[in-house]
């Protein structure tokens, strides 16, 4: 149930705990042995619906296709 490391902004954090949460992966390794856990998704953050522009003026987000990679031993 750590998180041991993030690069996200954190709304998009929020998505990702959510996502975890949802599919029970957080308590899943207190509950049982897990010897590897590889999980890849296409995703689709909250946060690309929202367009916020007032936060970082004249910078524009690439456009494209987001994935989720979650990986735990």
């Amino acid at each position: 149930g750590y998180l041991i490391a993030n690069h996200l902004p954190k709304e998009d954090l929020l998505d990702m705990c959510l996502y975890c949460q949802h599919y029970c992966l957080l308590p899943l390794a207190s509950e049982q042995r897990v010897g590897q856990l590889v999980v890849w998704r296409e995703v689709f953050p909250q946060r690309r619906t929202q367009s916020n522009t007032t936060a970082h003026p004249g910078y524009c987000e690439p456009h494209g296709r987001h994935f989720l990679l979650i990986v735990g031993l």
